[in-house]
């Protein structure tokens, strides 16, 4: 058993039972692995992110799960998460990325 994983992924929208094999596997430690985890996960859905919280809860009551309410497809957004979590945390054990790939060649975002 793992003490004091901190760990930090961008929600998908689905249920933590529907996501792909790595992200159950990381739903597995927390359940099986941690004794106490400390879990941020980014994401744009309130309600969704509510969802997960209360089933990371449901699978670790001793966990301490924060859903931050982020667009993370603008840099912006992403290093302002980043200065939060550095600002609560010394490390983090776990990261979990699963938004997807840099592409480039498809247009220009007007939002910075």
């Amino acid at each position: 058993m793992y003490n004091g994983i901190i760990g930090v992924w961008q929600q998908s929208h689905q249920s933590c039972a529907d996501r792909d094999s790595r992200e159950r596997d990381v739903t597995e430690a927390i359940r099986e692995g941690c004794s106490a985890p400390r879990i941020y996960f980014l994401g744009r859905s309130q309600e969704a992110g509510d969802s997960i919280k209360a089933e990371l809860n449901s699978l670790n009551g001793k966990g301490q799960y924060t859903f931050i309410k982020a667009d993370v497809s603008l840099i912006r957004v992403v290093d302002d998460v980043c200065q939060d979590i550095k600002s609560r945390e010394k490390t983090i054990n776990l990261p979990f990325m699963s938004q997807g790939t840099f592409v480039l060649g498809t247009g220009q975002s007007s939002q910075v």
